[in-house]
């Protein structure tokens, strides 16, 4: 199936649209991960102060 025929730049604009993608699902990744270990040392922060 072709879009826009034989246009390279309509391919380009789609792999440039995928690649930004990308790099936001690893920067969310990364931030989600770090938000997580944070909540689990408060976690265990909290936990120990009760004990």
């Amino acid at each position: 199936m072709k879009l826009h025929g034989d246009d390279p730049t309509w391919e380009r604009r789609l792999d440039d649209w995928y690649e930004r993608l990308a790099q936001w699902r690893r920067q969310v990744n990364e931030e989600y991960a770090e938000n997580d270990e944070n909540c689990h040392r408060a976690l265990r922060g909290y936990l120990a102060l009760r004990s």
